[in-house]
């Protein structure tokens, strides 16, 4: 369980960077956080990772990486509006 705390504080921690103008650091937590929501297989918090890293790379005035985050995130966005096998069914 250990690891699900640091996966919630690395995005707000990641955001929080972002918004007070340390996109670097904003890049280092988003992509701690990116690999803890591939580990766990969550499409959606590996989405919200990737955006910020991509907007946070932007920012930088770096756009190779932040187009290739961005287009990570948006397959990631796409995985989680997939429906599940469940969810067909019902």
């Amino acid at each position: 369980m250990p690891r699900m705390k640091a996966y919630v504080i690395q995005p707000a921690g990641g955001r929080a960077s972002y918004d007070l103008g340390d996109c670097e650091k904003s890049i280092e937590l988003s992509a701690s956080a990116g690999r803890l929501a591939d580990e766990i297989q969550e499409a959606d918090y590996s989405h919200l990772a990737l955006s910020l890293s991509g907007k946070s790379y932007l920012a930088l005035g770096q756009y190779e990486p932040a187009r290739t985050n961005v287009e990570h995130a948006s397959r990631a966005a796409a995985l989680q509006s997939t429906p599940s096998a469940c969810e067909r069914v019902a």
